[in-house]
């Protein structure tokens, strides 16, 4: 179940770790997750969409976005990039990836890294847009 003692983010001290931020982040979806369910189930047990629902957090946007993922190794010691292209086709993000046995990272691209990439591998006429 939830621990639905209040917490106060991380972020309000001066200096924090990425675990407290992590630990933060996932005791936060918990909440919410729990939150939803008890509206779910409240739409459930009525038989329809309740008002309750309807009115649950309605999202400030919903955005349909492709990850273009190219895996240039792996195995024990795999990398590639990670590309976010928004619904028109265009690039808005990119991350180059490590991996070896039980570890991951992910290290940002910067605009001059990104378009290198793209240019490299061709990724215009990747995408069906």
């Amino acid at each position: 179940m939830a621990d639905d003692k209040q917490r106060a983010r991380p972020t309000l001290k001066e200096k924090y770790t990425t675990a407290e931020l992590r630990e933060y982040a996932s005791w936060r979806k918990d909440q919410e997750l729990a939150a939803l369910r008890r509206v779910l189930e409240h739409d459930r047990r009525s038989g329809n969409v309740t008002e309750a629902h309807k009115d649950y957090r309605n999202p400030l946007g919903i955005e349909i976005r492709t990850e273009l993922v190219i895996q240039l190794s792996w195995g024990g010691d795999g990398d590639g990039y990670k590309l976010l292209f928004d619904r028109s086709g265009d690039v808005l993000s990119g991350l180059y990836f490590w991996e070896d046995w039980f570890v991951y990272e992910e290290v940002p691209l910067s605009r001059a890294e990104l378009d290198s990439v793209c240019a490299a591998y061709g990724t215009d006429g990747m995408l069906e847009v």
